[in-house]
Parts: structure tokens; sequence; C-alpha cells
């Protein structure tokens, strides 16, 4: 969903100032933002808190509200740095936790990242990631890894969502 509000135009829009003794037409322009911005706000916080223990439900409804935007994408730029780096931190995190990383968290985070990278562009989100070289051979290792993650399921739950776990990968 996408609220919209109507607000005329200052003197700086596209018209020029009207002359003396004339009125200044109203115009309207279209001012509009994250209708789910609370809510994503939310659920982006109770994955970084929580990590494994978040919903699975929370990976999914995100996905979900940030994918709504794919016609208009740029409304989510205000809010990119504040769900990205979260998100980021939680890949971060697990990449340097080594063997015992969950790969289901990678795998639900890593898909709710792509989500993002898919609507506002790979080259937009790329920006809020972690880059720096400390990093490089814990994300390697963690990129090897993923290529089994299916290993790492304890229910079949588990096992269907990793699939390939491509998503990781991707991001």
């Amino acid at each position: 969903r996408v609220a919209r509000t109507r607000a005329p135009m200052t003197s700086q829009g596209a018209s020029p100032p009207p002359m003396e003794g004339e009125e200044s037409p109203e115009e309207e322009r279209e001012v509009t933002f994250v209708a789910e911005k609370d809510e994503v706000d939310a659920l982006v916080a109770s994955i970084a808190e929580l990590g494994r223990n978040a919903a699975p439900l929370a990976f999914k409804k995100l996905t979900q509200i940030v994918l709504r935007y794919q016609e208009l994408p740029q409304l989510l730029d205000p809010h990119l740095e504040g769900w990205i780096t979260p998100l980021a931190g939680v890949l971060r995190a697990e990449a340097h936790k080594g063997d015992d990383a969950d790969m289901v968290l990678v795998q639900r985070t890593a898909k709710a990242l792509n989500a993002l990278a898919t609507v506002r562009g790979a080259k937009t989100v790329v920006k809020f990631f972690p880059h720096e070289a400390r990093d490089l051979e814990a994300v390697v290792a963690l990129l090897v890894r993923s290529h089994d993650a299916q290993v790492c399921a304890t229910t079949l739950e588990e096992k269907d969502e990793l699939g390939t776990a491509w998503e990781t990968r991707a991001v």
C-alpha cells in the first residue's frame, strides 16, 4: 500500500512566480511514503535482536511488504539504511561464528536482503553493507558452507526452506 496526500507546491515548483497583481496558481505535488514503515522497523528489530528465535513469519512478512514496492522502489530509499544495516549485521555476526553459524538464520536473512536488492537494486542496497577486509575470510567461509546448507536443517520445513540457498550467495 502506498499512501498519498496532496500538498500545494511552493514557489520553488515548476511554474514561474506570479507577476505583480496576479494570484499564484494552486498546483499540487504528490507526497508519498511507506505505509508499513513502523511494521517493517519492528520486524527488522525483532530479527536483529532475536536472531534464530525470531519467528519465521517475520522474515516472510518483511519480504512480502518489500516486494509490494516494486513499482515505486524509490519510496524505500529513506528507510534502507535502517533496515539493511541490522540485517547485514546478523549475517556478519553469523559469518564470524564459523562452523557454529546458524545456516537457517543466514538463509532467512539473505532472503529478506535479496528482496530489498531485487526491489531497489543491488547498487543501491550494497552501499549499506559492511565492507571491511576483516570480514572477507569469514564471509567466504560462510558462502562455502551455504553450498551444503540443507545438511544443517533440523526439520523438514527448514530443509525445504534452505533449498539450494542461492539467496545467500546472491546477497
